[in-house]
């Protein structure tokens, strides 16, 4: 494993995680608030059944 050269970026690679995540935060709750998902799961159970 390369952790020493990853220590010398640690800084840099610290600022892009955080995009990442708000990312990630600003999508799981517009999947949430999305109707189309819920109808999506109820298609899911529909094929099921």
């Amino acid at each position: 494993m390369a952790t020493e050269k990853k220590k010398g970026q640690d800084d840099r690679i610290a600022e892009p995680p955080k995009d990442e995540i708000k990312d990630l935060s600003a999508r799981k709750p517009h999947l949430d608030e999305d109707e189309s998902v819920k109808g999506g799961r109820i298609n899911m159970r529909k094929q099921t059944e």
